[in-house]
């Protein structure tokens, strides 16, 4: 499944995006019972395309029999449920890596590594396209650095389990060093992250600005530019 993603993928014009996710659940009562205590494979995305060349793009997934089809027009606010996040604030160790490209190796470590049961989910990000581009006056970063995602999230269900999970996340993450770029995505960022990569090349302009007009750091920001060494 895998694979055929990556294949299938790699030909998708810019009016597709998608996500291949391997979930491990844990055996929840408030889960359905066909998915309770399951490991799935999930793609799920969006086509911008009439419903006839939506069902053109979309056969060759379909030629692999999943279990579950739910791909179908649904109105621009339901986009918000596709990726299925937790309604409510949940805990969560998650680490990300932008990939350059998606070799065959790359797509065979995302197997591999995605075996752990210590990741609730393991996710290959389809971006590319229009969100590779920069976009002129778009701000300090208007695209993202390569055309794939790699992001692994553990979630610890009591603090003391932050340790472990934040070991499998790691571990995940770092199988990915070979088709890694040194870029991240600010917005899959945790708490307590260096953000500085997420920034790239806009990096000393900023600190420039900060150390400019907010010497004192009255500003708070969900990104903050942080000094050289600070």
């Amino acid at each position: 499944m895998s694979r055929a993603w990556a294949e299938w993928t790699a030909s998708a014009p810019e009016s597709v995006t998608s996500t291949l996710r391997v979930l491990h659940l844990p055996p929840l009562p408030e889960l359905p019972p066909f998915l309770s205590g399951r490991s799935l494979v999930v793609v799920d995305g969006a086509v911008l395309e009439t419903d006839a060349r939506a069902d053109e793009l979309l056969q060759p997934l379909r030629d692999l029999a999943p279990e579950i089809d739910t791909f179908g027009r649904i109105p621009s606010a339901g986009l918000v449920h596709v990726h299925m996040d937790p309604p409510q604030p949940t805990p969560a160790v998650t680490r990300h890596r932008i990939l350059e490209t998606l070799t065959d190796e790359a797509v065979a470590a995302f197997v591999a590594a995605s075996a752990d049961p210590a990741l609730f989910v393991s996710e290959l990000r389809h971006v590319g396209g229009a969100a590779s581009r920069p976009v002129p006056a778009g701000g300090a970063v208007s695209a993202i650095a390569g055309d794939y995602i790699v992001h692994g999230i553990a979630v610890p269900p009591v603090p003391e389990a932050v340790p472990v999970a934040r070991a499998a996340a790691d571990a995940f993450i770092e199988c990915f060093e070979p088709w890694a770029s040194e870029a991240l995505v600010l917005t899959f960022l945790d708490g307590g992250s260096d953000r500085a990569p997420g920034f790239g090349a806009s990096l000393d302009r900023l600190r420039a600005l900060k150390a400019e007009w907010d010497p004192r750091n009255v500003f708070a920001a969900a990104n903050p530019v942080v000094p050289a060494g600070g």
